[in-house]
């Protein structure tokens, strides 16, 4: 129960179909992980349909784990129209956001909005995975990861944003400055062909500004 006064622990919030998260702006409302959980993810959406998030910071434990601050995972589902306006994730154990469909359902038509991502313990800012994961739109985002681990034959260190399958991926007006100066966008193949990736205006802080899988 939030109250401006208050900043409200919890431990998940499951997000059904067609529900607003609304908040009274980033700075304003702060959504707080309970201390000591960093193996469930902070906010799940699985089920068919839409939602959003607008207005709110939503901060992990600090602790490196398994804990996601959005996971969007369709398994057997179709998720589309997916809003992010205005949101700050920060201190997630993994990763900030992942974004993830199989071959038979999709995650597509998402929007992120001014959305800000920052000091991932164990992830980064953004992943994208499946084949199914397609039609996704950045506007003036800020991608701080850092990236953390390898992927490949050839050991490469996954970016602040980590693209592993997806189609027509769209960044305009974004910045990639990973907080450890290394890759700032990373390109995988092994979860699905990536390809339509469109990057206009963005602002990218070198170590590596972008490693990819060869085929």
């Amino acid at each position: 129960d939030y109250t401006a006064t208050t900043t409200p622990a919890f431990t998940t919030v499951a997000l059904p179909a067609n529900i607003t998260l609304l908040g009274d702006g980033r700075y304003a409302t702060r959504l707080l992980r309970a201390a000591g959980d960093n193996t469930t993810h902070l906010i799940t959406h699985t089920a068919n349909g839409s939602f959003a998030i607008r207005g709110m910071t939503i901060e992990g434990t600090g602790t490196s784990g398994a804990a996601e601050g959005l996971n969007c995972v369709a398994a057997s589902a179709n998720i589309s129209r997916v809003v992010l306006e205005d949101v700050y994730f920060t201190n997630t154990s993994s990763w900030a956001i992942r974004f993830q469909a199989a071959a038979a359902s999709f995650v597509d038509q998402c929007r992120m909005d001014h959305v800000h991502c920052d000091s991932a313990k164990s992830g980064g800012s953004l992943l994208l995975q499946g084949p199914g994961t397609n039609i996704i739109h950045c506007f003036a985002c800020q991608f701080n990861g850092p990236g953390f681990s390898t992927y490949g034959a050839d050991s490469m260190t996954r970016g602040a944003v980590h693209l592993n399958g997806g189609v027509n991926i769209n960044f305009t007006n974004c910045s990639f400055q990973p907080q450890d100066n290394g890759t700032c966008l990373s390109i995988d193949n092994t979860n699905g062909d990536v390809y339509g990736i469109h990057v206009n205006g963005c602002h990218f802080r070198p170590g590596v500004v972008v490693h990819r899988t060869p085929r």
